[in-house]
């Protein structure tokens, strides 16, 4: 049952996502068509039958179909249709080639313009994230001489705010294997400079096992902020709300990742464990024997509390610095696009790292549960990439239309039938392939798993 709430629930998000991305970026290509005097016959969100439909005043069919990952905008166009001689004047084909150009260029640019606005939504509301405050390092993370509750300055001379950009510059240093500089603040010490030394990870290693070689988490002390089961061994044990555990078996422990790794350790080893607590300023000792639970065929050993979780730091400014985030943050998305794409296809960065609808739904499902401005920083993002990915010079893709329209400008002649034939044939192998590659990722992903 949970497997299929999952299931739907990512696939509604991205329609949810998919549809309103396609939408704007169709959008764009028709609002410059009409201002070019070029006759669109219809904009339809989907594809396959109409399952709504009206036509304009304007002569234009409006529709909803039936397959929602995607859309269209159909053109006059000559080369496709036979044309009356009085709608001549409204054929793509008889634009000039600066007008195509704009043309083509209008759905990357509005899906642009749809991420200033939806990344100035999301600046101007706040986006709650953790602090960027390591616990209980392992792998790399500890070798680098991190300890529990430092809290990370910088990587690589650019400042940290929150958990997801250190988290976000860490694994594109790990994706180029690449060192990467930490700007490390400890309490009542003086900021010191550490080196994470990922190029030292193997490039055969999953995205879960990259994960638990760099060994990188949020830190949240071992404080308990709920007690839920009256029942449970704490509750019975006499401890409260307000409580942290300082040790397991006379093991310190600084965090609540380590007080719960504890629990399961000594947890197997049966019998009840001593634990230190700090109550009021004051060190006390409880004993508490952890109840063990089935769940997915392990055995998992608790004790029945709930700790606190990782600071919080709240990002949000008002609207017109927002309007400036809102667009640096467009603008950097996009070049570390660029850049990503360039890597790959130099071999600087492993195709792996592309992923597909498969990973996309999953993302969108969760932010969405995260809440609003997750969800909508996430379609902005997602935004961003499309519009990058689109200008590529790909026939087929709007950059492919934007090269054969200039070269047409350039040379003074269309391309003939042969030519186009071939040029979509190209573009339609490469876009073929290039989705053959996500899906494959997002599969690899989903046994990685």
């Amino acid at each position: 049952m949970d497997v299929l709430q999952s299931f739907f629930g990512s696939l509604f998000w991205y329609i949810v996502a998919i549809s309103v991305l396609i939408t704007v970026h169709e959008f764009g290509h028709f609002w410059v068509a009409r201002r070019a005097g070029v006759t669109v016959k219809r904009f339809s969100i989907g594809f396959g039958k109409p399952l709504w439909m009206r036509r304009g005043k304007d002569g234009t069919e409006y529709a909803i179909s039936m397959i929602p990952f995607g859309g269209y905008v159909a053109m006059l166009d000559e080369r496709y249709d036979d044309v009356p001689p009085e709608q001549q004047h409204g054929a793509l084909n008889r634009k000039h080639p600066f007008a195509r150009i704009l043309i083509s260029l209008a759905g990357p640019a509005f899906n642009l313009i749809l991420a200033v606005g939806l990344f100035w939504i999301v600046f101007m509301l706040g986006k709650i994230d953790y602090q960027p405050l390591v616990g209980s390092p392992s792998g790399l993370m500890e070798a680098a001489g991190l300890t529990a509750g430092d809290r990370v300055l910088s990587v690589d001379n650019q400042p940290i705010q929150t958990w997801e950009e250190l988290v976000e510059s860490i694994y594109i240093g790990a994706a180029y294997s690449r060192d990467v500089n930490l700007m490390v603040a400890s309490q009542n010490a003086a900021p010191r400079r550490v080196t994470l030394a990922l190029s030292s990870l193997p490039a055969s290693l999953t995205d879960k096992e990259r994960v638990e070689r760099i060994g990188l988490r949020p830190h949240a002390p071992a404080t308990v902020a709920g007690l839920p089961d009256p029942t449970a061994p704490a509750a019975k044990a006499g401890i409260e709300i307000g409580d942290r555990f300082v040790s397991v078996a006379d093991q310190p422990v600084a965090s609540a990742s380590e007080f719960i790794q504890a629990i399961q350790t000594h947890g197997a080893k049966g019998g009840p464990l001593k634990l230190g607590i700090v109550r009021a300023g004051q060190l006390l000792s409880l004993s508490v024997r952890p109840r063990a639970d089935q769940e997915g065929g392990q055995t998992i050993y608790r004790i029945g509390v709930e700790t606190v979780r990782p600071e919080i730091v709240t990002v949000q400014y008002g609207p017109i610095r927002s309007l400036g985030m809102a667009m640096s943050q467009t603008v950097t998305i996009s070049a570390r696009t660029v850049v990503f794409l360039k890597d790959m296809v130099v071999g600087d960065l492993s195709p792996k790292q592309i992923s597909g609808p498969i990973t996309i739904a999953r993302v969108a499902a969760i932010t969405a549960e995260r809440g609003l401005v997750d969800f909508l920083g996430l379609l902005a993002a997602i935004s961003v990439g499309l519009a990058i990915l689109n200008l590529l010079p790909v026939p087929i893709l709007d950059g492919g239309h934007i090269v054969m329209h200039s070269l047409e400008w350039l040379f003074g002649r269309a391309l003939n039938e042969r030519e186009l034939w071939a040029g979509q044939a190209i573009g339609l192998a490469m876009v073929a392939g290039m989705i053959g590659l996500a899906f494959f990722n997002d599969f690899a992903r989903l046994l990685d798993h």
